[in-house]
């Protein structure tokens, strides 16, 4: 019977995989009907498919929704939005994308995803009354086609929501909120747009006030409206929205250190940004009880400016909430997972403000384990983004970690059929987009790593007492080998901003008449150039370990320990390339993890280098893509495990 009910929701995975229009040809549609001048015909193309699947609009309007956009956050302001729903008593619907491991994960009731068998019943019942009123051919936003993969998913979502009895849905928005399909929603319990940031600006537009129109798109006539503090620009977009929609409008105050310390607990979910997305669902959650009493709140007045829009701030909490935000789960989004001698975190971060986030979150749960451990610690990043992403500008933020090895792999979970769910196959790139895309994020982690140590040399040169004549030299060398290498501009720095005050503290005294172990040192000539200067000048390592340039000095002890140091600081960091994800993994954790089974005989094998041998201790970060860490969670964890829900 198990076999069956595996085959039978296989064959759905399949079918919604294959059957249904792809996110890449949806989004040629949308591109279509841009240019056509026919996006307004997306939501009542989505309301036809309602429709078709055989509910009415009145059978839908019965369902109470609590609407969340927004570009960091959405989700996590959605999982503490329906725990704390929860756990006052309350049964909810969920329906979040992407998934990570499973499709079924994207409907949640009471906190969890169907079983398979209940998924397959509903899955097949609307597939099948689509399929039947299907008019192949027809124009997709006329409605009459089968949807795309997306939109199926909403409707789905409403049959099993209406037929399990949920009190509140909380539907989050896909991309954007205009012309999202969950935008079907007619008269929302509320709505929320958490903090915003650039992307997906092929289909929103590449500015902030752009962004900022989608998002708010999603606001409906006289329901009340929350967001998170935002730039001007971007409020004024989400005022005047407010103010054509005649609909309350509040900015929430991040939930305070305070009142966590006087509750005493701690934001389940980790991260700064946390509290701003626990104040958005507390107040969710007041919102939905006002909506059951049937409190009505003023309108925004058409002559309120963007500095006068009421703002609130989370001070008393009861109970039941103070559970919902200390206990809510919500995989991919700084999660750990700890092992006997080695330990995942994992961050689906994807943009470049989520990465900044993520490594915040990564050096402060990281380095307090490090404290903790007696011996060697090691640390170790799987990384991979989608082609569409720019590699160089996510990995920036992970060039303080201390990595000592960096490993690159495609969203392809094995190069074993039988080791890969159906679940994942719809996410997979053409082989050679997969290949190019990890070479392109191996070269800008590898670009990054040489312009890091780099500085860390010309500091160690500066302080050394390297002469400014033969800093110039050496830099001028330096051009001219890479004068083919395109664009130098992220060249043109020695010490970079991630600098601390107390290298740059150490680069003023450099020219002192002791250096820094308290020995003679050499005073470089300051009249040469200002520091300022001297310190724009870019020295390629592989110039300053030519023993010529190192015969200014009568400091020849000194000279060979320096020139030791800057060569082993060349081999420091080796960035690998694996061809999926679990021979990533068990090469990262050296073996040590007994879930990570490589099946493969021909596995890919690399040597062990030097920096990560007699490690105590392997910490993993996994990182990039949402995607491309549900396959990490798909090998480390079960869908039915506490670890993954």
């Amino acid at each position: 019977m198990e076999l069956d009910i595996e085959a039978n929701y296989n064959k759905a995975v399949e079918t919604l995989n294959t059957k249904l229009m792809s996110l890449r040809g949806w989004h040629e549609q949308t591109n279509r009907l841009k240019y056509e001048g026919k996006t307004h015909l997306i939501i009542p193309m989505v309301n036809r498919f309602i429709h078709r699947s055989g509910l009415t609009d009145e059978e839908v309007d019965k369902l109470c929704m609590i609407h969340i956009t927004g570009t960091k956050g959405k989700g996590s302001t959605s999982a503490f939005t329906e725990n704390i729903l929860r756990n006052h008593g309350y049964r909810t619907g969920l329906f979040t994308s992407p998934h990570l491991v499973e499709v079924r994960e994207r409907i949640r009731i009471n906190g969890r995803p169907l079983c398979k068998a209940k998924y397959c019943y509903y899955f097949w019942k609307v597939y099948n009354k689509l399929k039947e009123t299907e008019e192949v051919g027809s124009p997709i936003e006329e409605g009459r086609s089968m949807p795309a993969y997306f939109a199926f998913n909403v409707v789905l979502s409403l049959h099993i929501f209406l037929n399990e009895g949920v009190d509140i849905a909380i539907m989050e928005v896909g991309v954007g909120g205009l012309t999202d399909s969950t935008n079907f929603i007619r008269h929302p319990v509320a709505c929320a747009i958490t903090s915003l940031g650039l992307e997906h600006t092929d289909d929103l537009g590449d500015t902030i006030e752009s962004i900022a129109f989608h998002k708010s798109g999603i606001f409906k006539k006289h329901c009340p409206a929350l967001t998170a503090p935002q730039s001007d620009s971007a409020m004024q977009v989400i005022l005047n929205r407010a103010k054509e929609m005649e609909c309350p409008l509040y900015v929430m105050n991040p939930l305070s250190e305070e009142v966590m310390k006087e509750y005493n607990f701690t934001l389940s979910i980790a991260g700064d940004k946390q509290r701003h997305n626990a104040a958005l669902a507390i107040q969710l959650f007041h919102l939905w009880e006002d909506y059951q009493h049937k409190k009505v709140h003023p309108r925004v007045p058409n002559d309120l400016n963007v500095g006068e829009i009421p703002r609130l701030t989370c001070t008393e909490l009861d109970s039941a909430t103070v559970v919902g935000l200390s206990t809510c789960k919500w995989p991919g989004r700084a999660q750990v997972i700890a092992k006997d001698s080695i330990t995942y975190y994992i961050d689906g971060a994807h943009t470049k403000e989520s990465m900044e986030l993520c490594t915040s979150w990564f050096s402060e749960v990281a380095d307090k384990e490090k404290a903790s451990i007696d011996g060697k610690v090691v640390r170790v990043l799987i990384f991979f983004t989608a082609p569409e992403r720019d590699p160089e500008a996510l990995v920036y933020p992970l060039r303080d970690c201390e990595f000592d090895a960096a490993v690159f792999c495609p969203f392809v979970v094995s190069i074993i059929e039988s080791q890969c769910r159906p679940d994942l196959q719809l996410k997979k790139l053409d082989p050679k987009v997969q290949s190019e895309t990890v070479e392109r994020n191996k070269l800008a982690w590898d670009k990054l790593m040489a312009n890091t140590q780099r500085e860390k040399n010309n500091l160690k040169l500066l302080k050394a007492g390297w002469p400014v004549e033969d800093l110039l030299k050496s830099n001028v060398q330096d051009k001219r080998l890479n004068s083919s290498d395109g664009d130098s501009s992220e060249k043109s720095s020695v010490i970079s901003a991630s600098t601390t005050e107390s290298d740059r503290s150490d680069l003023m005294s450099i020219g002192s008449s002791e250096d820094a172990e308290g020995g003679e040192g050499i005073a470089p000539n300051r009249d040469l150039l200002p520091m300022g200067d001297m310190l724009s000048y870019v020295i390629e390592p592989s110039l300053i370990l030519n023993a010529n340039l190192l015969c200014h000095s009568d400091k020849q002890d000194k000279n060979e320990k320096l020139n030791s140091e800057l060569t082993s600081s060349l081999n420091s960091n080796p960035s690998l390339i694996f061809p999926c994800i679990i021979e990533a993994l068990r090469w990262a954790g050296q073996g040590r993890d007994s879930t990570v089974q490589v099946l493969d005989q021909c596995a890919v094998s690399h040597p062990v280098p030097t920096s990560l041998q007699g490690a105590t201790h392997i910490q993993i970060l996994a990182t990039g893509s949402l995607n491309f860490v549900g396959g990490v969670l798909d090998v480390l964890t079960s869908i039915d495990g506490d670890v993954y829900l």
